[in-house]
This record gives C-alpha cells, sequence and structure tokens, in this order.
C-alpha cells in the first residue's frame, strides 16, 4: 500500500468543513440556548440532519421507502409502541 506523504484537496477541504462545523455548532448552541429550550433546539437539528439526508437520497436516486410489505408492518408497529409510550409518559 502507498504511503501518502501530503493531504489532497478533498482532505484538506474536509477537514476545515468539520472543524467550521464543530466550532459554528458551539456558538449557535450558545447563542441560541438564551432564547430556545434545548430539546426544541435538538428537534430542530434532528429535522435538518433528515432533510439534508433526504436531498441526498433523492440526489444519489436512493428509494424512500421500500415496496416490502413485511418491513411497512413493521415500521408502523414499531411507530404506534412509540406512540403509546410517549402518551404513557404524559399521564
Amino acid at each position: 500500500m502507498n504511503r501518502k506523504t501530503h493531504i489532497d484537496m478533498f482532505g484538506v477541504v474536509a477537514l476545515i468543513a468539520i472543524a467550521l462545523n464543530f466550532g459554528l455548532n458551539q456558538i449557535v448552541i450558545k447563542f441560541s440556548n438564551g432564547g430556545f429550550q434545548p430539546l426544541f433546539m435538538a428537534c430542530l437539528r434532528s429535522a435538518g440532519a433528515g432533510i439534508v439526508l433526504l436531498i441526498w437520497m433523492r440526489i444519489r436516486k436512493i428509494p424512500f421507502f421500500y415496496r416490502v410489505p413485511v418491513l411497512f408492518l413493521e415500521h408502523w408497529l414499531e411507530f404506534f409502541l412509540h406512540l403509546s409510550s410517549v402518551f404513557y409518559l404524559l399521564l
């Protein structure tokens, strides 16, 4: 296996992007904690990540849902199980 002596341009851009993401995340958390609840911000981050993932799947032409009936039924059962546990916690 060849040993690289330098980082290529993709590696440089990826490292800078990750460092910016980590740094900006701390700044956003500091400013948003003054006005929003942390759980709300976690929901927004999860929704944003889901949207980015769906866009990536659309670009790569990966289907959102598979046409397998057993898998579909399994997801609905899991959804209702979680929904019932949320209602149980609210009581």
